[in-house]
């Protein structure tokens, strides 16, 4: 006879149940640091503790995780671990999912598998500073071409987000520079360009999104509305909240840079013909392998993060052209997760690797930034009506996640 996580808890001995915990708590912490969200992690840990015989219940936040271990709610230990949200570590999430799936095998010492949780949590070395600013360049420019900008808008969008890296490798190093790096990067992008218009004619809002689209929440709004879809209520309202946070410090320091490239002169407009520059999938290409970068995806990991984001870029273009609108989004977003799934359980990998860049090519972070900027501007009527554009391709795209999960089942959780 089979007995449950409860039986099997009350019955482990106390040092190796002590020893399980410590374990589960490294994982939880693991996974947080590297950008999972709520709905996975929870569900994944649980999985985790269950092959364990830990009877565990998880809730997650962007700033808090608790761990409840016990089957009896007065006497169950309970663990409170502070948090800093996460960056999105794709390299990290893999390694996680393996390490989740050798677990519930069997097929690794508590002890090891500990240390190896243990040492997913140490930040690691961000590797070549020099890719790392040349894919915030190509992420930029990529930007550019795929919401049409011609070579001016390419060139000097480049160069704004070779800026950007840099300003997020200085916020690494200095404190301040961080906690101000959101206002600088739109000061940065809005500068740059409206100077640079001042001597060629330039798409200045298309130039200045397109600078900053490495720090535009969409996916964090986009995972928002899918915690909050799937009732993890309190953090996908702390990271709705968040992510609104980072548009508004993006569209005031937007708003000052453009300020000051007012002095300079008045700008030159460039009137926009749809892909002047780059073909639409060669962008996608490009904007892949510069996120692959970016999100610290394993090299061998490369291919497939690059092919997510070409073919998330051909599904939108796919939905755009049958049904449309919102709806095209959904349908677009469904693709993806299909894909993302069926990738994950035939290659036993982590469908992370399909589903974050895939979605990062369709989310609505531009229009959050314009809606932002609109209102802060003065112009409500506008800022309002992107904001409702905004909350509607979210949550298609959460949406689209979740009938993908149920016409594909996730293998795990990651």
């Amino acid at each position: 006879m089979n007995r449950g996580p409860a039986e099997l808890s009350s019955s482990m001995p106390a040092a190796a149940r002590a020893e399980a915990i410590r374990l589960l708590l490294a994982f939880v912490r693991a996974m947080h640091i590297h950008g999972a969200p709520a709905h996975r992690l929870e569900r994944e840990a649980g999985a985790v503790a269950t092959r364990l015989g830990i009877q565990a219940s998880f809730f997650s936040t962007p700033t808090m995780l608790l761990a409840s271990f016990g089957d009896d709610d007065a006497t169950a230990e309970t663990h409170v671990l502070r948090v800093q949200p996460g960056a999105v570590n794709l390299g990290v999430l893999a390694e996680l999912d393996a390490l989740g799936a050798a677990m519930q095998a069997g097929a690794l010492p508590i002890a090891e598998a500990q240390e190896r949780a243990r040492q997913l949590t140490v930040p690691r070395s961000l590797g070549s500073r020099w890719s790392l600013a040349l894919a915030g360049g190509v992420a930029s420019l990529s930007a550019a071409a795929l919401m049409g900008g011609g070579a001016a808008e390419l060139l000097t969008a480049g160069a704004i987000g070779v800026g950007q890296a840099a300003l997020g490798l200085g916020g690494r190093r200095f404190e301040a520079m961080a906690r101000l790096q959101l206002v600088l990067a739109g000061l940065l992008s809005a500068s740059v360009a409206g100077a640079v218009a001042t001597q060629t004619p330039l798409a200045l809002t298309l130039v200045t999104v397109a600078g900053l689209i490495s720090h535009v929440p969409g996916l964090s709004l986009t995972v928002a509305m899918t915690e909050l879809a799937t009732q993890h209520l309190a953090s996908g309202s702390a990271r709705t909240f968040d992510a609104l946070t980072t548009l508004a410090q993006l569209a005031f320091g937007a708003l000052v840079g453009a300020a000051l490239a007012a002095h300079a002169g008045a700008p030159l407009i460039h009137t926009l013909a749809a892909n002047e520059a780059l073909p639409a999938t060669a962008a996608g290409l490009a904007g892949g392998i510069a996120f692959a970068r970016l999100l610290e995806a394993r090299r061998a990991d490369f291919p497939v993060v690059v092919a997510a984001a070409v073919a998330a870029l051909w599904a939108a273009r796919f939905g755009e052209s049958t049904v449309g609108g919102v709806p095209g989004v959904a349908l677009a977003s469904t693709f993806v997760g299909v894909v993302g799934n069926a990738f994950a359980r035939f290659r036993r990998q982590a469908a992370s690797l399909v589903l974050i860049p895939g979605i990062l090519m369709l989310v609505p972070g531009s229009l959050g930034f314009r809606s932002l900027a609109e209102l802060l501007a003065g112009d409500v009527i506008a800022g309002v009506s992107m904001a409702v554009q905004v909350a509607m391709v979210a949550m298609a795209l959460a949406a689209g996640q979740i009938v993908a999960h149920a016409v594909v089942p996730p293998r795990r959780a990651l």
